[in-house]
């Protein structure tokens, strides 16, 4: 068993004060970080190149609330606030380890201190706190070093088995626990991988007009003359987060259906939209012809348009509707030669088996590794 013994904070410590009262108009975010009393960011209040004494990291502070707190950088104090620096006697400069591990030690300050009876360095110098020692009855640094690298390392472990354990809450919930591939599906991934003329699927081009009805909203909304937090999406050509810029609240016979698939004419960004939606200017709305777009039709269908469009040459003449109709995609063809849907929708639930197995196996990695560490 570990053995402690008192120390006198004096005797371990020596104690010094700032020589300039640097004041909040010193304060200009430029030199050296300012160290004053309080708990707000550490009691950092800024930067600041005005010549006063630098204190250099590797030492604890003390504010005159009994805030003691860990400096692994260079920093200057306040005089009016009264905060005093602490260094080791030796000279030797704390690690961050020891740093932290004196600053918990000095914890009960803050339960003895406060504005009406302010910390001091005559005040807490014949303190005396208990530390770990050698055989030889000395302090034990490396000790103090260990426990603290120890303790983080367990915390770390913690967040990180909370974020394991969030994530199988997560796939559970959502349903996305089944990843293996059917015998059906592992053949048409076989195929797929194999060349276009070698494989037994065939693919053919065809017209965007011969695949959607090609559309205009019935009415644009400035994103700047409207208020957003209402109940519909507002979508717009940007390419984050679906296309969608915010919710609005408007007339709702002027909402695009939903089962389509938004286009931002001038910037080619398209996307699945599952839910009735307004839209910004220069939008036009992809509607697919006799069949129901779902979300794994349009997710392979987008792919599909994204390589027609790399080398689009974007025009005057590409806002118009037939020029969109006629761009050409190559898609996976049934014995009629028609598109392939019901292939397309396992394709993309196949490459979705695929991504949450790659998310389960690592899932299961960490938590073994989790349980090896946590065994020794």
């Amino acid at each position: 068993m570990k053995k402690y013994k008192r120390f006198r904070i004096g005797t371990i410590f020596a104690s010094q004060n700032g020589d300039f009262d640097i004041q909040q108009k010193h304060v200009n975010g430029n030199g050296i970080l300012v160290v004053s009393s309080g708990e707000t960011n550490m009691g950092i209040i800024g930067k600041t190149d005005v010549k006063a004494r630098i204190f250099f990291a590797g030492t604890i502070t003390v504010d005159m609330f009994g805030n003691a707190n860990y400096r692994g950088y260079d920093y200057k104090m306040v005089t009016h606030a009264r905060v005093f620096s602490l260094s080791l006697v030796n000279g030797e400069k704390l690690s961050r380890e020891i740093g932290l591990y004196f600053a918990a030690q000095f914890g009960f300050f803050k339960k003895m201190f406060s504005y009406n009876d302010m910390a001091s360095w005559f005040k807490i110098k014949n303190l005396e706190i208990s530390l770990p020692i050698t055989a030889s009855g000395n302090i034990d640094f490396r000790f103090m070093e260990n426990y603290i690298r120890e303790l983080e390392l367990a915390r770390i472990r913690e967040l990180e088995l909370a974020r394991i354990r969030e994530l199988e809450a997560y796939l559970k919930v959502t349903g996305l626990t089944d990843y293996k591939l059917t015998a059906e599906e592992e053949k048409v991934l076989v195929n797929y991988h194999k060349s276009r003329n070698q494989g037994t699927k065939r693919y053919k081009p065809f017209r965007l007009g011969e695949l959607f009805e090609i559309s205009t909203p019935n009415r644009k909304f400035n994103a700047n003359s409207i208020s957003f937090g209402g109940e519909y999406r507002y979508v717009a050509r940007g390419e984050s987060n679906n296309g969608i810029r915010g919710y609005i609240t408007e007339a709702e016979q002027y909402l695009n259906p939903a089962k389509t698939i938004s286009f931002g004419q001038d910037t080619a960004t398209m996307f699945y939209q599952d839910a009735p939606y307004f839209t910004g200017d220069k939008i036009k709305i992809f509607t697919l012809k006799n069949k129901g777009l779902t979300r794994e039709r349009a997710v392979y269908l987008i792919a599909a348009m994204k390589k027609a469009f790399v080398t689009f040459a974007w025009g005057r003449s590409s806002f118009n509707v037939s020029a969109l109709e006629a761009v050409a995609v190559h898609l996976p063809v049934d014995n009629n030669g028609t598109p392939d849907y019901d292939y397309m929708t396992m394709f993309i639930r196949i490459q979705q088996k695929l991504a949450i197995k790659n998310v389960v196996d690592w899932k299961d990695r960490e938590l073994e590794t989790y349980r090896i560490v946590t065994a020794k």
